[in-house]
């Protein structure tokens, strides 16, 4: 964006009911409505439209703290008026509940907009604007901000999209059983479970024992107005119920079954189903697994792949068949003879197909129960939502932490690029939404902020630039809000030059005296990463994480582990989390200091937070005592155990939220409370993060993870669905806008505590991402020869590959073959100075020539003096199996097999 100035002039001369002016440059013609809404944005030159734009929509829309909204189309227009100013035209909105002027200065290549917000009456809470409505048709692309960058084609518009959920609401589960659900909260805390003498007589004594000791969160628990079996209690309702209508049964856990539940969920249902078995002749367990449907559903993180590794092998008389359709849906329910049993993993999702025939569907429900069926509901309030196809997608996020505030449309006439600019003392959240609705595609964007009654509020900007090339365009965005810093100005040239060369090891397990003892196994130089030192535990008692954990060892033997590892060349990184603070038990620093630091909502209440089956609270970041702690850590880490890189976990991957904590300047501070730790604690030990977006990568050194929906990687979280399962392939592409923006700025790894480069398809998309190498294992591990092996073969990649192009800027990214279906994401090629990558995603081989072939999930990297690949067809020889190999002058290494062997070019 060139040229631009925003006149901050009073309002000398209004017109009103008259014609408001375009406002042109060099690229563009940006034309208004009466009442200031943009009703057509042009090509400069042709003046044809680059995006042709529904009529009526309003400029801006307000939300208020009460949920209403105001916009800008409900002002009449006699409460509308306009002035011309030196570069641009300001626009003046007045009504009883809020005035808002909004701003337009002129540039070469586009327009910048800001607002200035007075409510009268009531807080608020948010700005919407732009909001554009345009034809599908017209769209070609629109890349967004989605994990490290997504292009979604016309097709994301036009397409079956699948199933999607609309509400019910109780009505559902009363049509069945005759009653609702308790409503706690959702982040309810875990509670005890036991046996009911039901239960004890249904499921066996050895059932109760393996109970004990072990929490499950019940906030959806039966309301209790009609008789159920409760098999399994807790303090706040029944855990598992059993409704009995008819000849038949609808079973239901009454809460959040999480994935580390699965073990005890899956016994209550097997001992349930045995006891019940004796009357059914046919075995088969049947499951919904409808194509188009959600992988999972709310309230439920037992997916189907749990079912199917669970059921054949301990319940091997009994036999799992799939329902992929609704068809064969409706059709099970009318003949419970054949399906005596079905699961639904939707949690608190029915499929109907219709919208509206959840009636029909829930009736045959009703019907498949009275003539003997057994359901199973797995998690929340049953029936609260059916799914219903739905043409076109929708896309949603917030920023942060999505990773940049930056969208990109590319019709067939032209281009725009929508972004904020940021230069405030306190950081503006926003919200970004991609959709379509009716016969209409629609974009909106807004800044997430907190206005009061009597109080103005100047916003930040948005730009709206018009026919600049995406990469420039990206490049303007990265300039105006100072994203400049380089990961070279960061470190010493010693450390980047160490750092680039080491795959990232989450070295745990064992005694601290185990790893020093094999220590000397870890391929040099390594990122050595751990996080079971803690004193209480993963997630237990922070801030408070040290002195370390007694069973790994002492302090002292601690500080041997740190002096051990940089005696071989290593580098170290701990695990710190300074971003919550635990309940179960509380640490010293939380009892020393009450709840005083704690995050409040709008209502003043705590946050609470729960991760798996530990819980806590969300902290003020601007809190006294938050910022003293967080000065501790720093200060063990980097005194007492000198690291290199210190981690902090969930920095830079969190949501922002409204913290009314006293300590905090305004109510959406709660991001920029933590830019501010970042920026402190940068100045004396680099930094990593969970996650990260553009905000902090001034000061950030190392990002961890954005790859959870794109990397096909193993231990992969239930909720993390890959974009090619959510996604037709017609309807998106993988497009690296954070590789671009940011890879000369931080360096890249994947998810440090479980997510790692454990087989050919992640290092495969490693490489083409840019990415650092990373594996994790344990000091037992190093002496098991296939994990040791794949280990040094990582090392290898990353010291004669990866160093090639970490910290650099990419050059160019292109799709050599688009995808064919679910299975991969295409064959993708991206080249940096010194090296260019060809990764094959797919299950089928792509030639490069006659003589070359990648493998199925395999690469091919070529750079100067260095050539790597995983191939089928290698120098015109063929490998049916494939081979893996890299050639650095005259030396050859090849991997095959578990096995990693040297020799010399032509041996």
């Amino acid at each position: 964006m060139k040229n631009f100035i925003l006149a901050i002039l009073p309002l000398l001369a209004f017109s009103a009911n008259s014609p408001i002016p375009s406002l042109s440059g060099k690229t563009f013609v940006i034309s208004f409505s009466q009442n200031g809404s943009i009703s057509a944005i042009k090509k400069g030159k042709t003046g044809k439209d680059i995006l042709p734009l529904r009529g009526n929509l309003p400029l801006w829309e307000i939300s208020f703290s009460d949920g209403s909204t105001l916009a800008s189309n409900n002002i009449p227009i006699s409460q509308i008026a306009w002035e011309k100013r030196r570069d641009g035209i300001a626009i003046n909105y007045k009504s009883e509940l809020a005035d808002v002027l909004a701003m337009f200065s002129s540039g070469t290549d586009g327009v910048e907009l800001s607002f200035i917000l007075h409510p009268k009456s009531k807080t608020i809470l948010s700005l919407r604007s732009p909001i554009l409505n345009f034809p599908p048709e017209a769209i070609e692309k629109i890349y967004v901000p989605e994990g490290l960058g997504l292009a979604f084609t016309r097709n994301f518009f036009t397409a079956d999209m699948g199933l999607t959920p609309q509400p019910i609401g109780d009505e559902g589960l009363r049509s069945v059983v005759g009653e609702g659900c308790v409503m706690r909260p959702v982040a309810d805390e875990p509670v005890p479970i036991e046996l009911t003498e039901m239960g004890r007589r249904w499921l066996g004594e050895d059932v109760g024992k393996k109970l004990v000791g072990h929490r499950m969160v019940v906030n959806r628990p039966p309301e209790g107005k009609v008789e159920v079996v409760k098999l399994v209690d807790s303090p706040n309702g029944a855990l598992l119920a059993g409704y009995k209508i008819g000849k038949g049964w609808l079973f239901r856990f009454g809460g959040w079954v999480k994935r580390e539940d699965g073990e005890i969920v899956f016994l209550l249902f097997q001992r349930t189903v045995q006891h019940l078995w004796e009357e059914k002749e046919n075995r088969i367990i049947a499951i919904l697994d409808i194509a188009g449907g959600p992988k999972g559903g709310a309230f439920n993180e037992l997916l189907v792949p749990f079912w199917e590794d669970r059921l054949p092998s301990l319940l091997p008389s009994f036999q799992l068949k799939k329902i992929s359709t609704i068809k064969e849906f409706r059709n099970a329910l009318k003949n419970p003879s054949e399906y005596p049993l079905i699961i639904n993993p939707y949690g608190e999702y029915i499929p109907t197909g219709e919208r509206g025939a959840w009636r029909d569907v829930l009736g045959d429900l009703r019907n498949y129960l009275e003539m003997g069926g057994i359901w199973w509901e797995l998690g929340g309030f049953p029936f609260y939502y059916e799914l219903v196809p739905r043409i076109g997608g929708v896309w949603h996020t917030e920023y942060p932490p999505a990773f940049c505030d930056f969208l990109y449309v590319q019709s067939q006439r032209g281009s725009i690029a929508l972004y904020g600019v940021q230069n405030s003392e306190i950081f503006v959240p926003v919200s970004m939404q991609v959709g379509r609705e009716g016969d209409y595609g629609y974009l909106w964007r807004e800044w997430r902020t907190y206005v009061d009654v009597g109080k103005r509020w100047r916003s930040p900007s948005v730009r709206i630039v018009v026919g600049v090339p995406l990469l420039e365009a990206l490049g303007s965005y990265a300039k105006a809000n100072g994203l400049t810093r380089k990961l070279r100005d960061k470190l010493s040239p010693s450390l980047f030059e160490k750092l680039s060369q080491s795959v990232l090891v989450k070295y745990e397990g064992g005694t601290f005296k185990e790893q020093i003892e094999k220590a000397g196994k870890l391929p040099r130089p390594s990122l050595v990463h751990f996080a079971d030192y803690l004193h209480g535990g993963f997630d237990k008692q922070y801030p408070d994480h040290l002195p370390p954990n007694p069973r790994k060892g002492t302090p002292e033997e601690f500080r041997q582990l740190y002096d051990e590892l940089h005696k071989l060349g290593h580098l170290v990184m701990p695990y710190t989390n300074p971003t919550w603070w635990c309940d179960d038990p509380k640490g010293p620093t939380f009892i020393k200091e009450g709840e005083a630091p704690l995050a409040r909502d709008l209502k003043g209440e705590k946050i609470k937070e729960v991760y798996g089956a530990n819980w806590g609270w969300a902290i003020c970041p601007w809190h006294p005592a938050v910022r003293e702690a967080e000065r501790k850590i720093r200060e063990q880490f980097t005194k007492y155990y000198p690291s290199d890189i210190l981690f902090q976990d969930q920095i830079g991957a969190r949501s922002w939220i409204y913290d009314t904590n006293p300590a905090s300047p305004t109510p959406y501070a709660y991001t920029q409370g933590w830019i501010n730790i970042i920026k402190e604690t940068s100045r004396y030990v680099p930094l990593a993060t969970e996650g990260g977006w553009d905000g902090v990568m001034n000061w950030e050194t190392l990002f961890c993870g954005v790859t959870w929906f794109l990397l096909p990687s193993e231990w992969r979280p239930a909720w993390a669905t890959l974009y090619r399962e959510q996604y037709p392939p017609e309807a998106w592409h993988f497009y690296p806008l954070a590789i671009f923006l940011a890879h000369d700025k931080v360096g890249f790894y994947h998810h440090d505590l479980g997510q790692f480069v454990t087989n050919n398809e992640t290092l495969t998309w490693t490489l083409l991402l840019g990415y650092g190498l990373s594996y994790t294992i344990w000091p037992s591990g190093l002496d098991e020869e296939g994990r040791f092996n794949w280990l040094q073969w990582l090392s290898l990649l990353q010291r004669k590959v990866v160093s090639l192009y970490f910290g650099e800027k990419p050059k160019e990214f292109q799709i050599i073959r688009p995808a064919k279906d679910r299975r991969g994401c295409g064959v993708m090629r991206v080249d940096y100075p010194k090296v260019s990558i060809i990764a094959n995603t797919d299950p089928e081989p792509y030639a490069l020539s006659e003589k070359m072939v990648i493998a199925p999930y395999g690469f091919y990297v070529k750079g100067k003096g260095v050539e790597a690949g995983m191939m089928v067809r290698w120098e015109g020889k063929d490998y049916p199996d494939g081979i893996s190999l890299l050639k650095d002058g005259g030396d050859l290494w090849i991997y095959q097999n578990g096995a990693l062997r040297k020799s010399r070019v032509g041996e």
